[in-house]
């Protein structure tokens, strides 16, 4: 058999999508059974085996190792173990309740495993992202990119598997609202055609190594915050609730913004990041942060905001 749904493809030899071991054929794609997932616990079951697989989204993937690792987005050394007690961070983590729902609970997880994803090989996270993580951290343009084009990679591989999980599941998906259903794959799908685009605007970029036109606006917290984090999201909204840009309309390339919180000497640092495109829409954003009457929470709003 040979079943698509959207734009996931399953044949039957390949590795079944609950992550048993077996090939599709010889599990959910056996005669008899149900192939595709019937509750949020199997949808569970493919998000856990879609972000083990891994793929490296390097742009030049001929010279990959044969090993995708665990990437971290922050570096371990440098920010990840000043917060540490005993080796371990607090982590926001995704999980299903008995009634399948899904929903964000804090969990206490080692640093080897904290804010990592499985979108590069070890070749090329070495490469590319040296001059972050194997020297001192010094907040400019090369570093701005840099971290906005790993957060970019971050984005776009849970985009990817979130339109694949969304083509998996569709059958139930459709049973349980299928307005619902249509509405956010239409909406993830046009995020994704936005992510891929603008990674090739960031390749080319990276190719060149010339930054100049990257923004990047540092801000230094108080020396009793202590987190760190890396995510990167549309704008839509400043700190205050007033509207940036309309994001349910998918014509044309969205406003993009970086966030960071980033360990310097000791210090605590929140560092925002954005292309020239996304400059009049990120400024609104990040003024809106620095004029607030509190913009220490603001900021910690917005992360969490932006990484959950």
């Amino acid at each position: 058999m040979n079943k698509a749904m959207g734009t996931f493809r399953i044949r039957r030899n390949d590795n079944c999508w609950c992550g048993s071991n077996k090939k599709f054929k010889k599990c959910h794609g056996a005669h008899g059974t149900n192939p595709w997932p019937e509750s949020m616990l199997d949808i569970g079951k493919a998000r856990e085996y879609f972000y083990r697989t891994g793929i490296c989204l390097a742009a030049n993937r001929n010279k990959c190792s044969e090993n995708i690792i665990n990437a971290h987005t922050i570096s371990k050394s440098t920010s990840l173990a000043p917060i540490a007690e005993n080796g371990h961070v607090l982590s926001f983590v995704k999980r299903v309740n008995q009634t399948y729902e899904e929903y964000w609970a804090p969990q206490k997880i080692g640093i080897n495993k904290a804010t990592t994803l499985q979108c590069f090989c070890g070749y090329h996270d070495n490469i590319l992202f040296k001059n972050i993580d194997q020297k001192k951290f010094e907040p400019n343009a090369t570093a701005a990119f840099l971290m906005s084009y790993r957060n970019l990679c971050k984005e776009l591989y849970e985009k990817i598997i979130s339109v694949k999980l969304l083509d998996l599941g569709e059958e139930f998906f459709m049973s349980q609202d299928e307005f619902r259903h249509w509405s956010l794959r239409a909406a993830e799908t046009a995020a994704l055609e936005d992510l891929k685009n603008r990674k090739c605007r960031f390749d080319k970029m990276l190719k060149s190594q010339r930054y100049s036109k990257f923004k990047f606006k540092s801000l230094k917290m108080p020396s009793e915050i202590k987190f760190t984090c890396s995510a990167s999201t549309f704008i839509d909204v400043d700190i205050n609730g007033n509207e940036i840009q309309d994001l349910i309309n998918t014509d044309g390339e969205k406003s993009y913004i970086s966030v960071s919180a980033v360990y310097n000497d000791g210090a605590l640092y929140v560092f925002f990041a954005w292309d020239l495109e996304s400059d009049a829409h990120a400024q609104i954003l990040v003024s809106s942060i620095e004029e607030s009457d509190d913009p220490i929470k603001q900021i910690v709003y917005y992360i969490l905001h932006s990484a959950c």
